[in-house]
């Protein structure tokens, strides 16, 4: 990632003289923000605005003097260094300077010690902050974690030469203590029974080579009151007040119970509203389909979708949205009663499993019933009342029914009849004259999508990402494909993506335009540029193991090795197919084939993701983008997640989506690295934008 440019607080002799600064740092490839301070009043307001890397001031100037230079800095924020300049430069005013208060004094005629003082100071002023924030997260985590062991539900405790010094509740109540006092400074040996006293010691002694990983299975432990306690314990490595010791963890066998239950229960929720997730309705769907065709038990599949989605992200926000969908959804689990299985089925739509078993209301009735629950209902989001829309869906699991993706399309297309209603939005699927099954739409596709790589009636599209830091080292675009129907005429991936993963023609697809992108790339290079492309990846290619190899095997045919070609993965395949992201990421590495993370920013924890993958580049979510201009709460949230990519140091960041000059400046304000949008230009054909242009 390409550093944050420094931010310099100048006082000079004039604006001019600090710009000329600027013109000398940025010649010599420093990035640097400098700002002209004319007197100490505005100097107060600078250090009042931001957070600054270095002061600089010209001892010439007969107001402000440096000393009075130096206080201010010192009262805002004393890390902060204050250097002076003079044209005058000797031993005498270096040492009066530092007398002063000022780190060093830069001689105006050398303009090699000018960058090397300020590079110098910039850096150690970096190193003071990275020191800081270390030690706020080390405090931070000490907390964190003593709050967490006082907390946990397992047995914890501290041992230090085998005897204890700290044990949380759970410990103490484990083993019949009431109070810490009464355990500590004990033998741990003292709560293990004689016959296996060894197998602990032997750990305890630096000898745990009869089990590597410190973990003891089925010891007999001893309570207090002499009972016999049947356990597993953990031992590792740690360290209390500085001092190393050993961490003692106690899992008794309903422990193992309890966390498979709390994994498993998490593993079926949606971590938003807490409903049932998606894949979890979905094998549960699986098994209601199969009853009805075997004549046990009918059922109807409802599906309910939020329809004035975009009226009302306009007026709360995504993260307004997300508490509106949330308290949406426990009203309508409220609605449906605990009998009825409810899940979070998009990211606006909710779906529900409803058995026709003769005693229930009739599918139409229910959803009814709950549309008028949720549409009448006023919601509170952060003071403001927001109301929804919505539209039901309804089809039936019966014999005939060919498979769950049929049944799913069935109900979302019966949705679409719903909403073209102006009062009762519930319609029941029922198929129309000469309409085709999903998996027939498949077929049809998949033939004609197959047919268009025979007769190469696929197309690239190019965009360019704009640096707005000033990096001019490479030209960069998005790689964009087309499919040209038998008029020639351009059809989007959003028509036929789903249909190619879901009939696995998608990494086919991957694969050529990898191919022409390779091509691309080597043409350009003929013509004098240094191009970087960026290409979509599929689910499909990420999961196929043989993708890796194959893709090697092209770099080096073609003689590409140094980053031309990155691979985009949208973030909710990447979180869907960790594992296999992971393990590309580590052989892409290997090829210098950089990695980008699209649809990022949305979400409760959107660097979660970042525990387990090393990202490179990053581009925003487009929904952050809609009516960006004029949607403060985006812009907001798009500034946060600028903020905290730079300061993790995670990667450089692509803002997506912009349309107009506006959204444009706003972005170049809050720091992103590029841009990409039609207001810079829309996908074209060739490789030849004027990247100078702007």
């Amino acid at each position: 990632m390409s550093p944050s440019p420094l931010r310099l607080i100048a006082l000079h002799d004039s604006v001019n003289d600090a710009l000329a600064l600027a013109s000398l740092l940025r010649n010599a490839g420093i990035q640097a923000n400098v700002r002209y301070a004319e007197d100490l009043p505005q100097l107060h307001e600078l250090l009042r605005e931001d957070e600054l890397d270095l002061i600089l001031h010209l001892l010439e100037l007969p107001e402000p003097r440096l000393a009075d230079v130096t206080a201010a800095a010192q009262g805002h924020a004393p890390a902060i260094p204050v250097v002076g300049m003079t044209a005058s430069y000797s031993v005498e005013a270096l040492l009066d300077s530092i007398k002063k208060g000022a780190r060093d004094l830069i001689d105006l005629n050398h303009p090699a010690h000018v960058l090397h003082v300020i590079q110098r100071e910039t850096g150690a002023m970096d190193c003071v902050r990275r020191l800081k924030r270390f030690e706020g997260l080390y405090q931070e985590s000490e907390k964190r974690c003593h709050a967490l062991m006082e907390s946990s539900r397992d047995a914890i405790a501290y041992v230090h030469g085998g005897m204890h010094v700290f044990a949380n509740p759970v410990y103490l109540e484990t083993f019949g203590f009431d109070r810490l006092e009464d355990l500590e400074g004990s033998p741990l040996l003292d709560l293990v029974q004689p016959e296996d006293q060894p197998r602990i010691r032997d750990y305890m002694r630096g000898h745990p080579d009869a089990n590597p990983e410190g973990r003891l299975e089925e010891l007999k432990l001893k309570r207090r009151d002499g009972s016999v306690l049947a356990a597993g314990i953990e031992l590792s490595p740690a360290t209390i007040e500085g001092e190393p010791c050993t961490q003692v963890l106690i899992r008794t066998q309903s422990d193992t119970h309890a966390l498979e239950e709390q994994i498993n229960f998490l593993s079926q929720r949606d971590l938003l509203t807490g409903l049932y997730n998606r894949q979890y309705f979905l094998s549960r769907l699986e098994d209601a389909l199969q009853q009805a065709r075997e004549g046990h038990q009918a059922s109807a599949l409802i599906h309910i979708q939020i329809t004035n989605v975009a009226e009302l992200k306009g007026k709360l926000g995504v993260a307004g949205l997300d508490v509106l969908i949330t308290d949406a959804g426990k009203l309508i689990e409220k609605l449906v009663g605990p009998e009825t299985l409810l899940s979070r089925y998009s990211a606006h739509a909710f779906a529900l499993l409803l058995p026709l078993d003769g005693g229930q209301e009739a599918p139409e009735a229910f959803a009814l019933r709950i549309l008028a629950g949720v549409t009448q209902h006023i919601f509170d989001v952060g003071g403001q009342s927001a109301t929804l829309q919505a539209a039901a869906g309804i089809a039936l699991l019966d014999q005939d029914t060919p498979s769950v993706n049929e049944l799913l399309n069935r109900a979302e297309r019966a949705t679409l009849d719903a909403e073209a209603k102006t009062t009762e939005r519930v319609a029941v699927y029922t198929p129309r004259e000469g309409e085709v099954s999903q998996s027939e739409q498949d077929e049809q596709w998949s033939r004609m999508l197959r047919n268009a790589l025979r007769s190469n009636r696929f197309r690239l599209l190019y965009q360019p990402m704009l640096s707005l830091q000033g990096d001019t080292t490479r030209q960069r675009y998005e790689a964009f494909l087309r499919l040209l129907d038998e008029e020639n005429h351009p059809i989007s991936p959003n028509e036929f993506m789903a249909a190619a993963e879901r009939t696995q023609i998608s990494h086919a697809l991957d694969r050529w335009v990898i191919l022409h992108a390779l091509q691309a790339i080597t043409e350009a290079r003929q013509r004098g540029l240094n191009v970087q492309l960026f290409v979509r990846l599929s689910a499909r290619s990420i999961a196929d193991p043989e993708f890796p190899g194959w893709l090697g095997e092209r770099l080096m045919a073609m003689q590409i090795h140094d980053g031309s070609l990155a691979l985009e993965v949208n973030e909710k395949v990447a979180i869907e197919h960790l594992k296999q992201v992971k393990d590309l990421q580590r052989q892409l590495g290997s090829m210098n084939c950089p990695l980008l993370l699209d649809g990022f920013g949305l979400g409760d924890d959107p660097f979660r993701v970042l525990n387990y993958l090393e990202v490179q580049w990053f581009k925003l979510d487009r929904g952050l983008m809609e009516s960006f201009a004029t949607h403060k709460v985006n812009q907001a949230k798009v500034r946060e997640l600028i903020k905290a990519i730079k300061q993790r140091g995670s990667g450089q960041l692509v803002v997506a989506n912009v349309e107009n000059a506006m959204t444009l400046q706003i972005v170049l304000g809050d720091g992103a690295d590029f841009v990409q949008g039609n207001f810079i230009q829309a996908p074209v054909e060739r490789l030849d934008f004027d990247f100078s242009a702007f």
